[in-house]
C-alpha cells in the first residue's frame, strides 16, 4: 500500500477516545501529541486534569534554569488551556518560593478549579 493512500488511523479516532488517551498521558506527552495531526493539535488544551512535575521539562544541574523551564511550561499550558480545570497539581523540588505560583493560583481561582 502506498503511504500517500494509507489511512490515518490516529486522525480517524473518535474525539472521546483521543480525550481519554490524553487524560491518561503525562502532561508533557499530551502536549507533544499536537504534532500527530491537525485533529490532535491543541486537543490536550482541553483536558480537565493538569498535573505538573519536574519531569515536564529537561533537567538542568542549574536550579534557576530548571525552575525557569518549568515555570514557562506551566504558564504556557495555563494560557493555552480551554475549558474547565477540575484538578491542578504541581509536584516540584525547584519551585520552592517561586512567585509565579501566586499568579497560577489567582488564575485558577478565577477559573473555578475544583481540586
Amino acid at each position: 500500500m502506498d503511504d500517500s493512500t494509507a489511512p490515518d488511523l490516529l486522525s480517524d479516532l473518535p474525539l472521546s477516545i483521543i480525550e481519554t488517551i490524553l487524560i491518561l498521558l503525562p502532561i508533557r506527552d499530551a502536549v507533544r501529541t499536537s504534532v500527530l495531526s491537525s485533529k490532535w493539535r491543541y486537543r490536550w488544551a482541553s483536558i480537565p486534569e493538569l498535573a505538573f512535575s519536574d519531569s515536564c521539562v529537561n533537567f538542568s544541574h542549574d536550579k534557576d534554569i530548571s525552575e525557569g523551564r518549568l515555570v514557562n511550561f506551566i504558564t504556557h499550558a495555563l494560557l493555552l488551556h480551554q475549558g474547565p480545570i477540575h484538578k491542578f497539581k504541581v509536584c516540584s523540588s525547584v519551585l520552592q518560593g517561586c512567585p509565579d505560583v501566586d499568579q497560577w493560583l489567582l488564575f485558577l481561582s478565577r477559573n473555578n478549579v475544583r481540586d
